[in-house]
C-alpha cells in the first residue's frame, strides 16, 4: 500500500515539466560586482573631474542587469521528454527533445541523452543551478525506481 502511494506521489511530481533556477550566489555575486564598478567609476568620475568616465558606468550596468534577471528566469525547464536549457539573458540555448527509442539518464551527477546506445552529454552546468533542483532532476531521470522511493521516505 505504502509503495503504491509513493509510487503515485512520484509519478504526481514527475509529469509535469518543472524549472531549474539559477545558484542565487551567483546572480548576487554579479550584482555586487557591478554595483562595486559603479562605484568605482562614479568616484574616478568625481576624483578627476572627467566625464567621460561615466560612460564606463553604463558597463558596468550589465553585470548588474544579468544578475536580476538571473535571480527572476530559469537556468532549464526539464520534462519528461524535453530539456530546454537556457541563456543568461533568456534566449534558449540548448533543447533536446526526444525521438523515438530515446531517453535521459544520469550518469556520475550528469544528465545524459541516450541515443542509439551512445551517451550525449546533455549541456548543463549543475555548479551554476540550485543545488535542490539539480538533485531533482538527477532523481527525475534515474533508472532506479526504488531509490526515489526510499529518497523520499527518508528526505524528512
Amino acid at each position: 500500500m505504502l509503495k503504491s502511494i509513493c509510487k503515485l506521489i512520484i509519478f504526481e511530481q514527475m509529469k509535469n515539466q518543472f524549472s531549474i533556477k539559477y545558484k542565487q550566489i551567483w546572480a548576487n555575486m554579479s550584482i555586487v560586482i557591478g554595483m562595486f564598478c559603479v562605484f568605482i567609476f562614479l568616484a574616478g568620475a568625481y576624483l578627476l573631474k572627467d566625464i567621460t568616465i561615466l560612460m564606463y558606468v553604463l558597463a558596468a550596468l550589465v553585470p548588474i542587469y544579468v544578475g536580476f534577471k538571473m535571480r527572476k528566469s530559469n537556468y532549464a525547464l526539464v520534462s519528461k521528454n524535453r530539456i530546454q536549457v537556457f541563456g543568461l539573458l533568456g534566449n534558449i540555448k540548448n533543447d533536446y527533445k526526444l525521438n523515438k527509442n530515446e531517453k535521459f539518464r544520469t550518469i556520475n551527477n550528469r544528465i545524459y541523452l541516450k541515443r542509439n546506445k551512445v551517451n550525449l552529454k546533455v549541456k548543463m552546468n549543475n555548479w551554476f543551478v540550485n543545488q535542490h533542483d539539480w538533485n531533482r532532476v538527477l532523481e527525475f531521470f534515474s533508472d532506479n525506481e526504488n531509490d526515489n522511493i526510499i529518497k523520499h521516505l527518508t528526505a524528512d
